[in-house]
């Protein structure tokens, strides 16, 4: 009864919207008198070289002495986000979306895996050669058994890599390296009936190719590894099985104990991990998300909240760090949570890690998100009303457009404008209440607790050109138009009154009705001079904001 009485309220309160922006009569895109914003809203001046776009153009110079792809992964110091993919042949500066808190660019050349860093604006030289040996004969990667058992204690790593979902103790990376080249890995735990069989790789470059070499299986290796049972001492899993977590292993005691596998890679060379799971071989996953896809058995996508889109995210290795013990962590799996490359379950495959491996380059690519308000002057200016985020690598002609929550009532359509879409055509979307598969009075991620209505992300891909750019002044060619023509919201002009703004992609928009100088204090200050209070948007009100489950 009372959500049928909530309902009803949201009706009237969109009609009474709907009015009043009628009666108001302008053009958003080009309304830039902010008498009401600046004095009532921010209180302030605007900044007439305010541009609302925190996304900012940046560039690196790469020289190659032959066609090679080069990967370049942004770094703030927590993730490395992958910003550019592309064939490089000679010399060439690429531009590229940045944050303020790029201060490291990595670029790694996919032909033979050197790796390089700079800043941004800095350059980086490939044009020397490296040895790598040839492949499959005289493989640079080797994997050896160490037959001195290692002792763990049961409790501290299943309270280690229990865990229910991702969490900020796991870096889940894309590529890895080695200064030493050597590391060793200690088979811990499995939890799916999928890891009984599960194969763990490396794979590494070499003249553009990848290469796959096996390090470990988890029912070959007789011995590898043993349980403590305190009525019997130590027992073999003679099926080399690790201890699991579900109970469809034998019985573990306090202590369990496995031989290592030392792992030799080239040092200083970029590699990654796989995991091909399953007894009837469902299931290969790389660090690197481009080479997985989606899986073909029917359930998998019929199985909420599993968001096949996502899976591009997805990178199924991740590192996990308690105090002082460090895991290599896999998920062999896909359906059974709401994964995606902020909320996975790295505790499939587990193995304790010790020796020299540094990972690098987080699954993400580089996103930002544009927030809109639709109703003008004497708006409640909570940024909500439609919001979306915008993924691109430099070097790819595609872009993926995720819906991410809709506060407005107006039959609001995401438009991509022909000057920046590579066929030159105009962009539809689709309305944004029809993409939720809601009525136009539904409010979608805005309202906080069980009276609002929660749906997961719609994606939506386009075509683009491969120096697609956020940052541009046109906030990369998008705009939201009502199909009544009330009004149009597009990239607002320097100085004037936003009613879109470009912000990083981990930005959580103010609740219904919130405006944003209450959810983000320091909003105001960030309006009046651009150059101070840049960082605005990471000090939120929590309780003004909605809390993202995605």
């Amino acid at each position: 009864m009372r959500k049928k009485i909530y309902s009803i309220f949201l009706f009237a309160a969109a009609a009474f919207s709907v009015s009043s922006c009628m009666d108001l009569g302008f053009d958003v895109k080009n309304f830039t008198k902010g008498s009401y914003f600046a004095k009532e809203v921010v209180k302030t001046e605007i900044d007439p070289q305010q541009t609302w776009n925190l996304a900012k153009a940046a560039s690196i110079t790469v020289t190659t002495s032959s066609e090679s792809r080069i990967k370049v992964f942004a770094s703030n110091g927590q993730k490395d986000i992958l910003v550019i993919d592309k064939l490089v042949s000679g010399t060439e500066t690429i531009n590229f979306d940045a944050l303020d808190t790029y201060a490291r660019l990595i670029a790694v050349n996919m032909n033979d895996g050197s790796i390089q860093e700079t800043g941004i604006g800095g350059s980086v030289n490939f044009a020397g050669t490296k040895s790598v040996p040839s492949a499959p004969w005289g493989s640079p990667v080797k994997a050896e058994l160490d037959y001195n058992y290692k002792q763990f204690d049961y409790q501290t790593v299943k309270s280690d890599v229990a865990t229910p979902a991702f969490s900020d103790v796991n870096y889940s990376a894309a590529m890895f390296c080695s200064e030493s080249g050597t590391f060793t890995l200690n088979p811990c735990w499995y939890t799916s009936e999928s890891g009984q069989s599960a194969t763990v790789g490396v794979y590494y470059y070499q003249n553009g190719q990848k290469f796959e070499v096996p390090i470990f299986q988890n029912d070959k290796q007789s011995d590898m590894l043993q349980y403590h049972d305190k009525w019997s001492g130590w027992q073999t899993y003679w099926d080399a099985h690790m201890p699991s977590l579900t109970g469809y292993a034998n019985f573990v005691g306090d202590y369990f104990q496995s031989r290592g596998i030392k792992v030799t890679v080239p040092a200083n060379t970029a590699f990654g991990f796989y995991i091909y799971g399953g007894n009837d071989g469902v299931g290969h996953f790389y660090s690197e998300p481009e080479y997985n896809t989606v899986p073909s058995y029917s359930y998998a996508e019929a199985k909420a909240p599993f968001v096949a889109a996502e899976f591009s995210k997805y990178g199924h290795i991740a590192i996990i760090d308690v105090e002082d013990r460090r895991y290599l962590a896999f998920d062999d799996w896909c359906e059974l949570a709401p994964h995606s490359y902020t909320n996975a379950e790295y505790r499939h495959l587990v193995f304790s890690l010790s020796g020299d491996l540094k990972p690098f380059g987080s699954p993400e690519t580089n996103t930002f998100m544009l927030a809109c308000e639709d109703l003008g002057e004497k708006a409640d200016y909570d940024f909500n009303d439609v919001v979306f985020a915008v993924s691109h690598v430099v070097g790819s002609t595609e872009a993926t457009v995720k819906i991410l929550a809709c506060g407005g009532t107006l039959d609001n359509h995401i438009w991509y404008d022909p000057n920046v879409n590579v066929s030159g055509d105009e962009v539809d979307l689709g309305e944004i209440h029809n993409l939720f598969g809601v009525k136009l009075v539904t409010m979608i991620n805005t309202i906080p607790g069980a009276s609002g209505e929660t749906s997961a992300p719609v994606y939506k891909k386009i075509t683009v050109k491969e120096d697609f750019a956020m940052s541009a002044t046109d906030m990369g060619g998008f705009y939201v138009r009502s199909e009544e023509r009330i009004a149009t919201i597009a990239a607002p002009g320097h100085g004037s009154v936003p009613y879109m703004i470009c912000v990083p992609v981990d930005w959580k928009w103010p609740a219904e009705f919130i405006s944003i100088v209450d959810a983000y204090p320091n909003f105001a200050t960030w309006c009046g001079d651009h150059t101070k209070a840049t960082d605005w948007h990471l000090n939120p009100v929590n309780d003004k904001v909605y809390p993202r489950q995605y």
